[in-house]
């Protein structure tokens, strides 16, 4: 059994894609996925399943939230070691961890696209004391003024890197890990 992180992107925000953590549990719990766990409303679950490639377990969480919920999810999901690696490997430890997040995407972009960011991004921050590191499926943010106030928010990677993107601040994701580390 592997143990798996998936993190949904945009259900619970504002008034649309309204779904409760006890539904989303028994969604995932319908897919035969064991020791299922949620983490606060903004679509945390840490599970385990079989040892299965991640696109293809991505695609069936996605198409059963389709059928329970009637709306589309975007899913992004990481093994636990995936996740401790994430850690471990953070370029911003030395950064507020108040104000660090990680940008996780759906696949590694092409080369061409990181390079084209890294202009734009220049031109984007607000703030010169934020701070980013690209990584092959990451990306680690430091923002002094928070994330409400970026514009290097999901919407604008997803459409400068063409791919999937949901954003958890750093505390968030060594919960997740502590979480997943937690079943047996």
């Amino acid at each position: 059994m592997e143990t798996y992180i998936s993190m949904l992107r945009g259900i619970n925000v504002g008034r649309t894609k309204r779904v409760k953590m006890d539904e989303l549990k028994e969604v995932y719990k319908s897919l035969n996925f064991k020791d299922v766990k949620t983490y606060i409303q903004s679509g945390n679950v840490i599970f385990q399943f079989k040892n299965i490639d991640t696109n293809e377990l991505k695609i069936k969480i996605k198409n059963k939230l389709k059928e329970t919920l009637g709306f589309d999810v975007a899913v992004v999901i990481r093994t636990k070691e995936e996740l401790e690696k994430i850690i471990n490997e953070n370029p911003l430890k030395k950064e507020d961890i108040n104000h660090t997040y990680i940008t996780f995407l759906s696949n590694i972009p092409s080369e061409d696209l990181f390079n084209d960011i890294k202009i734009k991004i220049d031109s984007k921050m607000k703030n010169k004391n934020d701070k980013i590191i690209n990584y092959p499926k990451e990306i680690y943010l430091f923002l002094p003024d928070g994330y409400g106030r970026t514009k290097l928010n999901n919407n604008f990677f997803e459409k400068q890197l063409k791919v999937t993107s949901t954003t958890r601040n750093l505390k968030t994701v060594k919960k997740l890990l502590n979480i997943a580390e937690s079943l047996k």
